[in-house]
């Protein structure tokens, strides 16, 4: 049977593999590949970077967390026996990509949330639709009705209540369009930014 494949990051790869780095703490094996010269928010990414992956191995059940009481109680990760028996391949990641990747997940956040605006604007934009046609039938209505009054004078209580009906009825309808063009405009204010603002979304 063959072995069971894990793709790495460069910098894992680098660490795990070519250094053969095993028990360790994540602020160590950090170090040990960038170097601790680094500013602290870039720093931070990466520590978030590779304690990630790190916690990701563990889960598979290739590395395991030891506490070392060396004064600090820092976790060690420690390989298992089930190390050896898998096949590592490099991803090739450069440290661009693990100082942006936080930045990476802000920019499918937002493409997540412009695409279920856009949703929500197509539903919006068929109620508009809908009321406006709403409108225009009822507009037809009022002019029969005063078509039908100068005809049959006779019927001019019934026309009158089915006058004052539809008019009750356009003003209903124009209130919930009303709103609904609010939130389109608003919608579309946050969907159609200034360049360089699309991050305001979140």
């Amino acid at each position: 049977m063959s072995s069971q494949t894990v793709w790495l990051p460069t910098a894992l790869y680098t660490a795990l593999i070519r250094w053969q780095m095993d028990g360790f703490t994540a602020t160590g094996f950090v170090n040990a590949i960038f170097g601790d010269k680094a500013e602290s928010q870039i720093r931070q990414r990466r520590y978030t970077f590779i304690y990630r992956h790190l916690i990701k191995l563990v889960n598979q059940g290739l590395l395991k967390r030891k506490t070392v009481d060396d004064g600090r109680r820092f976790s060690h990760f420690i390989r298992t026996p089930k190390f050896d028996e898998v096949h590592f391949k490099e991803e090739f990641i450069g440290p661009e990509a693990l100082v942006s990747e936080q930045d990476k997940e802000k920019d499918r956040e937002i493409e997540r949330v412009k695409n279920e605006l856009e949703s929500i604007k197509s539903k919006l934009g068929t109620r508009e639709q809908h009321y406006r046609q709403t409108l225009q039938m009822n507009d037809l209505k009022l002019a029969e009705y005063n078509e039908l009054r100068s005809h049959f004078p006779l019927l001019a209580p019934i026309i009158d209540k089915a006058v004052s009906d539809a008019v009750e009825e356009s003003r209903e309808i124009q209130g919930k369009l009303a709103a609904v063009e609010r939130i389109l405009t608003v919608i579309w204010m946050i969907t159609t930014p200034k360049e360089g603002a699309n991050k305001s979304l979140i």
